[in-house]
Formats: structure tokens, C-alpha cells, sequence
């Protein structure tokens, strides 16, 4: 758990625009900022709601079509026999069970 924190942790740069104006009014030729003149700033990380976790999908049934053509292009087999399911269903007016 903890050696993944890092790639997950996502950090949005803040850039000084006083210093980046002036920077730039002095020169025509580069207004890239050094390392030290943008600073990162971690956010803390966003955890799932109770509410995101009831509502996750545990079967293939329970997917939405877009999730499954998805599933499906990636030869997942069991997503495949869902759309085939699905596409019976439609065609011949039959319930899911």
C-alpha cells in the first residue's frame, strides 16, 4: 500500500507570476522557470466514499455498457458473453434472467 502513495499522490505545480512576469519582461529569448522558482505542493489524497464503494460494479451484469465494450475491446472473455447476453436480450424482447 504505502510503496504506491507516491505515484498516486498527485502534485500541481504553483508557479510565483510575479517572478515569471518579470522574468519575462526582461527577456525575449527563454521564460522558463528554475526548479527553485516553482515550488510543488502535495495534495492529500482522495479516499473513496461508502457511497463510491456500494455503487462499484461486482459482476459483469452489474456494468454499465460503456464498461463492457471497454472490457470487451481487451478480449476479456466474460465481458464479451455479457454484451452477447445483452444483445440477445434485445433482440429477442427477453428479460435477463
Amino acid at each position: 500500500h504505502g510503496q504506491y502513495n507516491s505515484f498516486f499522490s498527485h502534485t500541481k505545480p504553483k508557479v510565483d507570476m510575479d517572478l515569471y512576469k518579470k522574468r519575462r519582461s526582461e527577456s525575449t529569448v527563454s521564460t522558463a522557470l528554475s526548479e527553485d522558482e516553482v515550488k510543488i505542493t502535495p495534495r492529500p489524497l482522495k479516499v473513496p466514499t461508502l457511497e463510491m464503494a456500494e455503487a462499484m460494479p461486482l459482476d459483469f451484469s452489474e456494468m454499465d455498457n460503456t464498461q463492457l465494450i471497454a472490457l470487451a475491446a481487451l478480449n476479456i472473455v466474460q465481458a464479451r458473453a455479457e454484451m452477447l447476453r445483452r444483445h440477445i436480450m434485445s433482440v429477442d424482447q427477453i428479460p435477463y434472467e
